[in-house]
């Protein structure tokens, strides 16, 4: 230090988090850092009007908006019905106790403009100009 691009990659490294549960997660924050949105609280504990308990990937608590980074993998393979259904169910109570809940997949987070647009609908603040990293 200092060479190119060090302060770039030190203020990754201060953003990027252990609380990450995937690589998805990990790409998310590189972008919604990129994309100047205000950084959201990682793996959050929601409790549901059912007395069951959500984890949410991403929570702008401020805004009420919560965030899901999930691939198709989670959706393939050896998932029933049952859990698909139960999946909806969950998300139609998080949906009730936030004002909106934002899902974006690998394509937007490695994009990055995919995921601008869902997060600028849903009211994610931006805190500062878009940078490249």
């Amino acid at each position: 230090m200092p060479y190119r691009g060090s302060r770039s990659a030190a203020r990754m490294l201060g953003r990027v988090s252990t609380r990450s549960e995937s690589a998805l997660e990990t790409l998310s924050d590189v972008a919604i850092d990129a994309l100047g949105f205000q950084a959201p609280a990682k793996q959050v504990t929601i409790a549901l009007p059912s007395g069951r308990t959500a984890y949410l990937d991403y929570l702008w608590e401020e805004q009420g908006i919560g965030g899901e980074a999930d691939g198709d993998r989670k959706y393939r393979g050896a998932r029933t019905a049952e859990s698909l259904i139960e999946e909806k169910r969950r998300e139609d109570e998080l949906r009730e106790h936030l004002r909106a809940l934002v899902r974006w997949d690998w394509h937007a987070a490695w994009h990055r403009a995919p995921l601008a647009d869902k997060l600028r609908r849903a009211g994610v603040p931006r805190v500062r100009r878009a940078r490249i990293l």
